[in-house]
């Protein structure tokens, strides 16, 4: 059930393009999307989501605008008739490239693209700012998947790196919206990009926010396997990037995550070409000793490259690096195993 509250806009207290950050008289916090609910300004009564807040969950203390009154109707007729949410009280239509582009899909060729499939959206800046800065004309598009937050408006790495032109474009997928362009599967998505955005290398992750429970495959970060999976089939060349890391508390996410060796060491079915970085010898031996006990050097080829040091580059465009609450300095493994990739995959342009 959805908890919901009538409330009153006090002040906006920040707006970028599709998304206001608002204050309400009642002292607390929430998110607007004008494109579903209406532009809001201060006296606005309007309809919130309470729920997440009520029950303490993972949205930083902030409720959502459903609707403000008086409700407004479109006021001029919009292309497209796609919809999003569908069936769902914010279902609301797009015009997809499926629908713009129709038969052009079919007849793109792939073949050398490089698309790099991530489990967690943060792995976005990171994987982005080491191929920029190594090489600067690399042409980068971003598919946004629908397994964590639906709003790429919410994403502050998407704000940043499309204000700095550090990525094409983006394009938000499945239930997903608030890209550039839309579009109704990932798949669809990858090949959006390299029309619309004649992308050299294609990022291809969740919003912020992946669910997981513990359990091997209770995790949205699954579609990291299947989508590596068929961005091949499709003829692209498909680096799956680790999640890597020695400081976590929980045991299951110490080395390569237990999320990452579920997925390439038993999920997939195709071969890819894994990229290590270079590590201290003990730290090594026990990813090593991680590979071998889930067979995946049986399953994919593995490679070794040197990290690339990004701080200089995210202070430059002022883009914070963090992955679960950790920072950059923090958890240098983690960051070195993106890096690393896209240090191996900038060689090849």
């Amino acid at each position: 059930m959805v908890n919901k509250e009538i409330k009153v806009i006090k002040d906006i207290i920040q707006e970028k393009v599709n998304l206001q950050t608002v204050l309400f008289t009642s002292g607390d916090k929430g998110y607007n999307y004008p494109f579903l609910s209406g532009k809001v300004k201060q006296g606005d009564e309007v309809l919130v989501n309470t729920t997440a807040v009520d029950l303490k969950l993972g949205t930083g203390g902030y409720h959502f605008v459903i609707a403000k009154y008086p409700f407004e109707k479109e006021k001029k007729k919009s292309k497209g008739h796609i919809m999003k949410l569908r069936y769902t009280p914010l279902q609301f239509k797009t015009y997809p490239i499926e629908e713009q582009l129709g038969k052009q899909l079919d007849y793109i060729s792939l073949k050398g693209t490089i698309v790099i499939t991530a489990e967690l959206h943060s792995m976005l800046a990171p994987i982005v700012l080491s191929l920029k800065k190594l090489n600067a004309k690399v042409k980068v598009a971003y598919v946004m998947t629908d397994s964590g937050s639906l709003s790429a408006t919410h994403s502050n790495s998407v704000t940043l790196l499309k204000k700095h032109k550090l990525i094409e474009g983006v394009i938000t997928s499945g239930h997903s919206f608030g890209g550039d362009l839309e579009a109704i599967n990932p798949i669809s998505g990858i090949q959006g990009a390299k029309i619309a955005y004649d992308a050299d290398v294609i990022v291809v992750s969740m919003g912020p926010g992946i669910v997981g429970t513990g359990t091997q495959f209770g995790f949205t970060g699954i579609e990291q396997s299947y989508l590596s999976d068929l961005a091949q089939n499709i003829g692209c060349t498909v680096y799956p990037a680790i999640r890597l890391s020695f400081i976590d508390s929980r045991k299951r996410h110490r080395g390569l995550s237990h999320h990452y060796l579920t997925n390439f060491g038993y999920l997939c079915n195709g071969r890819f070409d894994i990229v290590l970085p270079k590590m201290a010898r003990k730290k090594t031996k026990f990813v090593l000793s991680q590979i071998k006990k889930h067979n995946i050097s049986k399953k994919h080829h593995l490679n070794i490259a040197n990290g690339v040091n990004i701080s200089d580059i995210s202070k430059e465009f002022q883009i914070p690096l963090s992955s679960m609450g950790k920072g950059y300095d923090e958890n240098r493994d983690f960051f070195n195993g993106l890096t690393s990739l896209g240090r191996y995959v900038s060689s090849f342009y």
